[in-house]
């Protein structure tokens, strides 16, 4: 492990340079109080000569290999969140600066935002999973229109209001936040793969205050030491349903009960009830072979969990009124 103290901008600015966030992290789900209180900061820390610098945290990732002719490809195992709303305020000044300082434009867009020169079809250097990455790459492209299904989506609403906040900045406004942009600095920290254990020292740095839930923790420990191609296959046939049958929408509101499902499930499994701060460390002993065979059955057992939160999913006329007997009375 090697650990430095960096600025931000170089970081994005690694010429055939890839940072890819794993599927197994968490969404990302800054809000946009998150976003301003970050903004205030870059202006503030720009306006003032007196300030040399303003620290945003670390940035741990691992080397995962090289692609095509000498391209790096790095896994974000921590700071995903701050490196996706940087990008966005980055995206958001190179759309105004395009109509107006087109060689600046031009600087942000080929430095911090993309390897020009890259084979790959989307040359985006932060990669962050699937959808989110097709969205990222729309809103580069400025496809707005097919960016309407995905407006409730915090990475859409950040850059709106990125967007519109740098809309009304005067000459000076910008400049500031270039200053500040060029201030940022944040603890490096890279891990050698075969040498540093991720899951260790992802573990580590929840434990000292990371608002992390016990099904991220347990989500990470199922995918975090496998390959590639078979991360993507377990999270999409094992981790994505368990997720979708173990969730309550209301309006706009997502509730998530993983964490809840697993402790049943290992209450099921063990025969006794897991304290709620205990869950992981209890699903790690009991995850600790027949991995494949486990999921499977995980999986199933979510789907008769979907009924209990959901009872309108039951086909069966005279369970689905006993269900809502059991929601109504809030005994699951």
């Amino acid at each position: 492990m090697k650990a430095s103290e960096k600025k931000i901008k170089d970081l994005f600015s690694e010429a055939k340079t890839f940072f890819a966030i794993p599927v197994y992290q968490r969404d990302y789900n800054w809000q946009e109080k998150h976003c301003k209180q970050l903004l205030e900061d870059i202006l503030n820390v720009g306006k003032d000569e007196k300030l040399g610098s303003h620290f945003i945290g670390s940035i741990v990732y691992i080397h995962e290999g090289v692609y095509g002719i000498g391209e790096k490809e790095f896994y974000v195992i921590d700071g995903q969140q701050r490196m996706i709303t940087i990008t966005l305020l980055y995206i958001a000044l190179y759309h105004k600066l395009k109509l107006e300082e087109k060689e600046y434009a031009d600087e942000i867009y080929e430095l911090y935002l993309v390897n020009k020169f890259s084979k790959r079809d989307i040359k985006l250097k932060l990669l962050p999973p699937e959808e989110n990455l097709n969205i990222l790459n729309k809103i580069l492209e400025e496809k707005f229109k097919e960016l309407e299904k995905y407006q409730d989506r915090n990475i859409v609403k950040n850059y709106s209001y990125f967007k519109e906040i740098i809309s009304h900045y005067s000459r000076d406004g910008i400049e500031n936040l270039l200053v500040g942009l060029d201030k940022i600095i944040y603890v490096d920290i890279a891990l050698e793969n075969g040498k540093d254990d991720p899951q260790k020292i992802f573990e580590s740095l929840n434990s000292t205050g990371l608002d992390l839930s016990q099904a991220d923790l347990i989500r990470n420990y199922i995918l975090m030491d496998l390959d590639r191609e078979k991360q993507n296959r377990i999270y999409k046939e094992f981790w994505i349903p368990i997720e979708c049958n173990c969730k309550i929408s209301t309006g706009s509101e997502v509730k998530p009960y993983v964490s809840d499902f697993i402790r049943d499930y290992l209450t099921l499994k063990n025969g006794k009830i897991p304290s709620k701060p205990k869950i992981f460390e209890e699903f790690k002993k009991f995850y600790s072979s027949n991995f494949d065979e486990k999921l499977k059955e995980i999986k199933s057992f979510s789907e008769e969990y979907q009924r209990i939160l959901k009872p309108e999913v039951e086909q069966d006329k005279e369970l689905k009124e006993e269900l809502r007997n059991l929601k109504i009375l809030d005994q699951t």
